[in-house]
Protein backbone atom coordinates (compact mmCIF):
# COMPACT_ATOMS: atom_id res chain seq x y z
CA UNK A 1 0.00 0.00 0.00
CA UNK A 2 1.00 3.61 -0.43
CA UNK A 3 0.63 4.41 3.10
CA UNK A 4 4.16 6.16 4.15
CA UNK A 5 5.62 4.99 1.23
CA UNK A 6 4.11 7.91 -1.08
CA UNK A 7 2.20 9.94 1.18
CA UNK A 8 2.89 10.15 5.10
CA UNK A 9 -0.61 10.97 4.77
CA UNK A 10 -1.93 8.22 3.74
CA UNK A 11 -4.11 6.46 5.49
CA UNK A 12 -5.43 3.34 2.73
CA UNK A 13 -8.81 4.44 2.09
CA UNK A 14 -10.22 4.12 -1.13
CA UNK A 15 -8.78 7.46 -2.62
CA UNK A 16 -5.34 6.20 -1.52
CA UNK A 17 -5.54 3.09 -2.59
CA UNK A 18 -5.85 4.23 -6.49
CA UNK A 19 -2.58 5.44 -6.45
CA UNK A 20 -1.39 1.71 -5.70
CA UNK A 21 -3.62 0.08 -8.42
CA UNK A 22 -2.25 2.32 -10.76
CA UNK A 23 1.39 0.97 -10.24
CA UNK A 24 0.20 -2.77 -10.14
CA UNK A 25 -1.86 -2.23 -13.48
CA UNK A 26 1.08 -0.31 -14.89
CA UNK A 27 3.08 -3.41 -13.92
CA UNK A 28 0.96 -5.98 -15.42
CA UNK A 29 0.37 -3.59 -18.83
CA UNK A 30 3.95 -3.10 -19.38
CA UNK A 31 5.04 -7.11 -18.50
CA UNK A 32 2.48 -8.36 -20.71
CA UNK A 33 2.33 -5.68 -23.56
CA UNK A 34 -1.70 -5.51 -22.84
CA UNK A 35 -2.79 -1.76 -23.38
CA UNK A 36 -6.05 -2.22 -21.74
CA UNK A 37 -6.90 -4.61 -18.65
CA UNK A 38 -10.09 -5.97 -16.98
CA UNK A 39 -10.79 -5.69 -13.70
CA UNK A 40 -13.14 -7.34 -11.41
CA UNK A 41 -13.39 -5.70 -8.00
CA UNK A 42 -15.37 -7.25 -4.59
CA UNK A 43 -16.61 -5.78 -1.86
CA UNK A 44 -14.03 -2.88 -0.43
CA UNK A 45 -12.17 -3.90 -4.01
CA UNK A 46 -14.74 -3.24 -6.28
CA UNK A 47 -15.31 0.77 -3.84
CA UNK A 48 -11.65 0.83 -5.22
CA UNK A 49 -11.40 -0.08 -8.20
CA UNK A 50 -14.39 2.07 -9.38
CA UNK A 51 -12.83 5.62 -8.71
CA UNK A 52 -9.77 4.22 -10.25
CA UNK A 53 -11.73 3.35 -13.51
CA UNK A 54 -13.26 6.38 -13.13
CA UNK A 55 -9.96 8.63 -13.22
CA UNK A 56 -7.96 6.26 -15.88
CA UNK A 57 -10.10 4.41 -18.74
CA UNK A 58 -7.56 4.41 -20.99
CA UNK A 59 -5.92 1.75 -19.23
CA UNK A 60 -9.64 -0.09 -18.71
CA UNK A 61 -11.41 -2.65 -20.97
CA UNK A 62 -14.23 -3.77 -18.60
CA UNK A 63 -15.36 -3.00 -14.98
CA UNK A 64 -16.97 -5.69 -13.41
CA UNK A 65 -18.41 -4.61 -9.87
CA UNK A 66 -19.41 -7.28 -7.27
CA UNK A 67 -21.08 -6.21 -3.84
CA UNK A 68 -19.34 -2.76 -4.17
CA UNK A 69 -19.79 -0.67 -0.73
CA UNK A 70 -23.09 1.39 -1.52
CA UNK A 71 -24.99 4.30 0.17
CA UNK A 72 -27.53 2.78 2.36
CA UNK A 73 -30.84 4.34 4.27
CA UNK A 74 -30.57 4.66 7.79
CA UNK A 75 -27.82 5.33 10.36
CA UNK A 76 -24.00 3.58 10.00
CA UNK A 77 -22.98 2.15 12.95
CA UNK A 78 -19.06 2.66 13.08
CA UNK A 79 -16.60 3.17 14.76
CA UNK A 80 -12.85 4.71 13.87
CA UNK A 81 -10.00 1.72 13.48
CA UNK A 82 -7.70 3.17 15.88
CA UNK A 83 -4.77 1.25 13.79
CA UNK A 84 -3.62 1.16 10.53
CA UNK A 85 -4.06 -2.55 10.66
CA UNK A 86 -6.26 -5.62 11.79
CA UNK A 87 -4.92 -8.81 12.92
CA UNK A 88 -8.13 -11.01 12.68
CA UNK A 89 -8.99 -14.58 12.87
CA UNK A 90 -11.36 -16.11 10.39
CA UNK A 91 -14.18 -16.53 12.87
CA UNK A 92 -13.33 -12.19 14.24
CA UNK A 93 -13.75 -11.88 10.69
CA UNK A 94 -16.80 -13.11 10.10
CA UNK A 95 -18.26 -11.76 13.05
CA UNK A 96 -17.26 -8.24 12.17
CA UNK A 97 -18.98 -9.10 8.61
CA UNK A 98 -21.94 -9.52 10.28
CA UNK A 99 -22.02 -6.70 12.48
CA UNK A 100 -21.89 -4.02 9.83
CA UNK A 101 -25.63 -5.70 8.12
CA UNK A 102 -28.20 -3.38 8.43
CA UNK A 103 -30.66 -4.10 10.93
CA UNK A 104 -33.34 -5.85 9.20
CA UNK A 105 -31.02 -6.75 6.28
CA UNK A 106 -30.12 -11.08 5.74
CA UNK A 107 -26.66 -12.09 5.52
CA UNK A 108 -25.73 -12.53 2.05
CA UNK A 109 -22.49 -15.05 2.73
CA UNK A 110 -23.20 -18.58 2.16
CA UNK A 111 -23.00 -21.34 5.21
CA UNK A 112 -20.30 -23.24 3.02
CA UNK A 113 -18.26 -19.96 2.41
CA UNK A 114 -18.50 -19.45 6.58
CA UNK A 115 -16.88 -22.98 7.36
CA UNK A 116 -14.64 -23.42 4.39
CA UNK A 117 -13.41 -19.87 4.02
CA UNK A 118 -11.22 -19.54 7.23
CA UNK A 119 -8.41 -22.03 6.33
CA UNK A 120 -7.77 -20.50 3.00
CA UNK A 121 -8.22 -17.13 4.39
CA UNK A 122 -5.32 -17.69 6.63
CA UNK A 123 -2.82 -19.16 4.03
CA UNK A 124 -3.54 -15.45 2.37
CA UNK A 125 -1.39 -13.98 4.75
CA UNK A 126 2.16 -15.66 5.16
CA UNK A 127 2.56 -14.47 8.23
CA UNK A 128 -0.65 -15.37 9.80
CA UNK A 129 1.15 -18.49 11.64
CA UNK A 130 3.37 -16.04 13.53
CA UNK A 131 0.37 -14.62 15.63
CA UNK A 132 -1.38 -16.66 18.48
CA UNK A 133 -4.21 -17.44 17.67
CA UNK A 134 -3.60 -17.41 13.83
CA UNK A 135 -4.78 -13.81 12.30
CA UNK A 136 -4.52 -12.53 8.72
CA UNK A 137 -2.93 -8.80 8.87
CA UNK A 138 -4.91 -6.40 6.48
CA UNK A 139 -5.50 -3.07 6.48
CA UNK A 140 -8.40 -1.49 8.49
CA UNK A 141 -9.03 1.82 6.09
CA UNK A 142 -12.26 -0.43 4.27
CA UNK A 143 -14.00 0.88 7.21
CA UNK A 144 -13.44 4.58 6.65
CA UNK A 145 -14.81 3.86 3.60
CA UNK A 146 -17.67 1.66 4.42
CA UNK A 147 -18.77 4.78 6.67
CA UNK A 148 -18.14 7.51 4.55
CA UNK A 149 -20.87 5.68 1.55
CA UNK A 150 -22.84 5.27 4.35
CA UNK A 151 -22.94 8.91 5.05
CA UNK A 152 -24.14 9.18 1.68
CA UNK A 153 -20.84 10.30 0.02
CA UNK A 154 -19.92 8.40 -2.85
CA UNK A 155 -17.13 7.31 -5.00
CA UNK A 156 -17.92 5.74 -8.26
CA UNK A 157 -19.76 8.60 -10.57
CA UNK A 158 -21.29 6.47 -13.09
CA UNK A 159 -21.83 9.29 -15.81
CA UNK A 160 -18.24 9.84 -15.82
CA UNK A 161 -17.20 6.21 -16.76
CA UNK A 162 -15.95 6.28 -20.30
CA UNK A 163 -15.98 2.28 -20.07
CA UNK A 164 -18.23 -0.92 -19.91
CA UNK A 165 -19.35 -1.64 -15.86
CA UNK A 166 -21.21 -4.61 -14.88
CA UNK A 167 -22.09 -3.61 -11.55
CA UNK A 168 -23.83 -6.52 -8.98
CA UNK A 169 -25.62 -6.37 -6.04
CA UNK A 170 -24.88 -7.87 -2.91
CA UNK A 171 -27.04 -11.07 -3.41
CA UNK A 172 -24.53 -12.41 -6.32
CA UNK A 173 -22.24 -15.45 -5.76
CA UNK A 174 -18.86 -16.11 -7.58
CA UNK A 175 -20.81 -18.46 -10.38
CA UNK A 176 -22.87 -14.95 -11.36
CA UNK A 177 -19.71 -12.80 -11.77
CA UNK A 178 -17.74 -15.00 -14.03
CA UNK A 179 -21.26 -15.46 -15.92
CA UNK A 180 -21.69 -11.50 -16.32
CA UNK A 181 -17.54 -11.37 -16.97
CA UNK A 182 -18.72 -13.29 -19.82
CA UNK A 183 -21.59 -11.40 -20.99
CA UNK A 184 -19.35 -8.03 -20.71
CA UNK A 185 -17.12 -9.68 -22.43
CA UNK A 186 -19.58 -10.72 -25.50
CA UNK A 187 -20.63 -6.87 -25.74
Amino acid sequence: MSNGNNNENSNGTAEDVVQDIDIAIDYIRNSTKITKINIIGHSWGATVSGPYATLNSEKIDKLVLFAPFIQRSGKTEWNKPKELYEDLTPNERIEQFISKIPKGKDMTLEEDIIEKWGKEWLESDPTSKSRIPPSVRFPSAWQVDLFIVGMGNVYLIRQKLKIQLCLLGENGTLHLVMRMLTICSNN
